[in-house]
């Protein structure tokens, strides 16, 4: 390196510092009075070591972070300058306020757009899971923490979005390529177009790389709140190294417009099939759409969609809403049902009511009768519970509740202190299984999560291969849907009563012990 060299770099490094926003290439050519040649590869140069970094989006270099690591600047008050950056040009190009939190030493400290101390501070496990990266866990539940951080990791991304207005949603955005772990507040305009195309153009400033040459699989999950679906990640996890592939994982948090957003992280990330959980039996249609349209084969996972994709991998949920109306003929139990039914635009939901509403129409005697019905938008335990509240404020008498799923039953459950009409749930959540073992709930219906995940995992060959499972049989998935035709892998339900809940709590504890304990815990 030449004299002349080492007076350009250091030019071009007191010009950014003088510069808090940063310079384009042009600014830097002309103010300097450089040959673009000139300019062009010693910028190279110090953005390779870290001395510069350039804004993808903006083109305007700044000041690396390698200075501050040569300086040995070590104050805990100071902000990463891309940090700094990033939220003045959202601030200047989308007309928004974010802050800045920086967590060091499990605490957390708020900054202003340029960079200047809040004088907020608080402890890390006051932020929600999800505003950092790589802060180490937020719950007290071992297997949350274990999932949770898997699927921060799988992207490298995370955003935690709440609506704190009308209008207005909240959301934080992680910036993960920094030394220090730090995140973005910003409140944003709701409303689904709006949300997708702005959370995304704030996301393009980073890239994520996934470096392995194993096939990779992307993995949208509708939530990883419930017992069921945790379980399905762990499970997947599990046969996908066995396998031999990569899951990158994406939690859409029953948010259609999370959905989106994660499929097209996913898509960045160039993987081979692309796995979907839908949020919305509708909407998702968008994401089949997209993926064909880059030839990615896709898989729908566990919940119908209205929509073209290569294969669904799940079971029959109208067999799911018969086998409740069978248990209760089986036992000779009769009376007034009452109906409370998953989310609306949900394909599971909609099967197992219809199933429910045809299997108390075929009883012969009419044993049972359905007194009413109500859908649950987001399978939410308490609206749920404000549901069965009301009947019970207006008198609406019934002997039987059938509700959708295991947490939305513990949400009804929170009503009764003493006798409970019989309830009859799904999903086979452990606290499901504990209230069948108590007497509080009459059964629930469940499914093999290692069976499901596996087919996924043996499945993804095929379709990478371009071709389909043999075992693949052509059905509808939603009964009142013809438009649901689809080639499908089942893994048929049962029901799980007192007298069957030896099955089912093996599959649990081999999970807690299996995946848990053992494979999430080695692999996190």
């Amino acid at each position: 390196m030449t004299a002349r060299t080492v007076d350009t770099a250091l030019d071009i490094l007191e010009l950014l510092a003088r510069r808090k926003d940063g310079a384009r290439f042009s600014d830097l050519v002309a103010d300097l009075r450089l040959p673009k040649s000139t300019a062009n590869a010693v910028l190279t140069l110090l953005e390779a070591r870290k001395y510069v970094h350039r804004d993808e989006i903006t083109n305007r270099y700044i000041l690396g972070g390698k200075l501050r690591e040569l300086l040995s600047i070590t104050e805990h008050s100071e902000v990463d300058l891309r940090v700094v950056h990033w939220a003045r040009d959202l601030s200047q190009r989308h007309g928004v306020n974010p802050a800045i939190w920086v967590l060091e030493d499990a605490l957390l400290t708020q900054y202003s757009a340029i960079g200047e101390n809040q004088h907020v501070v608080v402890p890390s496990s006051s932020v929600p899971l999800g505003y950092l990266f790589n802060a180490g866990p937020r719950l007290s539940n071992q297997e949350e923490e274990l999932v949770a951080r898997r699927f921060a990791r799988a992207t490298g991304t995370v955003i935690h979005g709440d609506t704190v207005g009308p209008g207005v949603r909240q959301a934080a955005v992680a910036c993960l390529d920094i030394d220090t772990p730090a995140a973005l507040e910003l409140d944003i305009p709701e409303g689904r177009r709006q949300d997708v195309d702005w959370i995304e153009s704030v996301l393009r400033h980073r890239e994520v790389k996934w470096n392995s040459s194993r096939p990779k699989i992307g993995w949208l999950m509708s939530d990883v709140a419930l017992d069921s679906y945790r379980a399905m990640v762990g499970w997947a996890e599990y046969w996908a190294e066995q396998a031999g592939v990569d899951i990158i994982w994406a939690d859409s948090e029953e948010n259609e417009v999370k959905e989106q957003l994660a499929e097209r992280l996913l898509m960045d990330q160039q993987v081979d099939v692309l796995v979907v959980h839908p949020v919305n039996a509708y909407y998702s249609s968008a994401i089949f759409y997209e993926a064909g349209r880059r030839n990615i084969p896709t898989i729908c996972f566990q919940r119908p969609a209205q929509a073209t994709f290569d294969l669904f991998v799940g079971g029959s949920a109208y067999d799911w809403g018969r086998l409740q109306v069978q248990y209760l003929q089986q036992r000779d139990i009769k009376g007034r049902v009452v109906l409370i039914e998953g989310d609306p635009n949900n394909g599971n939901s909609m099967a197992i009511s219809r199933g429910v509403t045809d299997g108390i129409a075929a009883l012969k005697e009419q044993s049972l009768s359905l007194v009413y019905r109500q859908v649950v938008p987001k399978w939410n335990p308490n609206e749920a519970a404000r549901i069965v509240e009301g009947l019970r404020q207006s008198g609406t008498e019934y002997d039987i509740l059938f509700v959708a799923n295991d947490d939305m039953a513990n949400g009804v459950l929170s009503l009764f202190e003493g006798e409970v009409p019989k309830l009859v749930a799904g999903d086979g959540d452990r606290a499901g299984i504990e209230n069948i073992a108590s007497g509080r709930q009459a059964a629930t219906v469940f499914q093999d999560y290692r069976e499901l995940t596996r087919l996924v995992v043996e499945a993804q060959e095929y379709l990478r291969r371009g071709e389909r499972p043999p075992a693949a049989k052509r059905r509808q998935l939603i009964p009142q849907n013809a438009a649901t035709l689809a080639w499908a892998l089942d893994v048929p339900y049962f029901i799980v009563d007192q007298t069957t809940l030896d099955i089912v709590r093996e599959f649990w504890a081999t999970y807690q012990t299996l995946i848990v304990e053992s494979f999430l815990a080695r692999r996190d």
